[in-house]
This record gives C-alpha cells, structure tokens and sequence, in this order.
C-alpha cells in the first residue's frame, strides 16, 4: 500500500471523518459573508450600484473582529480534529500499525486541516462576489478589500493552526 496515490487515498479518508468541520464551517461563513451582504443591502427592488459598494466596503472592513474571531475558533477547532486519534489507545494502535509512513500521514492531515479552512472560506467568498456582482456593487475597492481580508485571514488562520497542532501534538499519548 506503499503506492504513489497514497497521499490522495489518505486525504480522502481523512476528509470523509472531518466532513463535519467543513460543513459548520461553511454555515458559518455562509452566515457571515453573504446572508449579512443581503441583511445590509435590505430589500431593495432595484439594483442600486452605489448603495452595493459601500455596503460591500462596509462589509469588509480592514480590522474585522467578527472575521477573526471565527478564524480563530476554525483553528482551534481543526487541529484537534484532525488528530483525535492521539488521545485514545486503539486509535494510535491502529494508526500506528498502517502501512504509511508517518510523514505522508502527517501531510495529508495538515493539508486537509488548511483546506477545510480554505474550501469553506473561498466557495463563500465566491458567492458574496456573485452577490454584490448581481446587485452592481463588484468595484475595485470592494474586490481590492475582500482579497485583502481574505489573505490576512489564511494567514493568520496557518499561524494558530500550526501552533495548536504543535500543541495537540505534543500532550498526545
């Protein structure tokens, strides 16, 4: 079982058991990002593109707390996840006796760790570009904002989450 797939195999087994810290983290991104773009905007009739950027750049505001907040509970979240198996005996005795080597195990939980991350953040950043697009609100300014609060998030987010998963790895069994 030592083949040139092996990563991917893993990565899919390990996504199947963490599939429920993609999917709170999309609701919550979900609740984040587009549904408060439609609470701002109101229930207005037409498209009024003025009203759309300054609430896309409202929206999206250099120092968001609400953002880093929700950043920071999806790293301490995703790490233990991850590697839940360090606390209980049978579960280190099981991964301990597959046939992979223990770099290539720790790789595809780290980089599912990210991209669970990622995945939920990007898919919902896309449909609040969709959203303000349809409703004539997608400048420069706003989209120059969204990359910009997007970006400092992931890099925050890898910063907690290599420190809690050093830290998770280093009181398991």
């Amino acid at each position: 079982m030592t083949s040139a797939k092996l990563f991917s195999k893993v990565l899919k087994m390990d996504f199947r058991q963490r599939a429920w810290s993609f999917l709170l983290g999309f609701i919550v991104f979900f609740l984040k990002l587009p549904v408060t773009y439609l609470l701002m905007m109101g229930n207005a009739v037409g498209a009024d593109p003025i009203r759309a950027i300054l609430v896309g750049q409202e929206m999206f505001p250099r120092g968001d707390i609400m953002m880093f907040m929700i950043t920071v509970t999806a790293a301490c979240i995703c790490a233990p996840s991850g590697f839940t198996y360090l606390f209980k005996r049978p579960g280190t005795d099981y991964y301990h006796s597959l046939p992979v080597r223990r770099e290539t195990l720790f790789a595809a939980k780290y980089t599912n760790g990210v991209l669970i991350y990622l995945l939920s953040l990007g898919l919902n950043m896309l449909f609040t570009v969709i959203l303000a697009a349809s409703r004539g609100g997608l400048a420069g300014g706003v989209l120059q904002r969204m990359v910009f609060v997007a970006a400092a998030n992931v890099v925050l987010y890898l910063l907690l989450y290599s420190s809690a998963l050093a830290a998770v790895l280093l009181t398991g069994r």
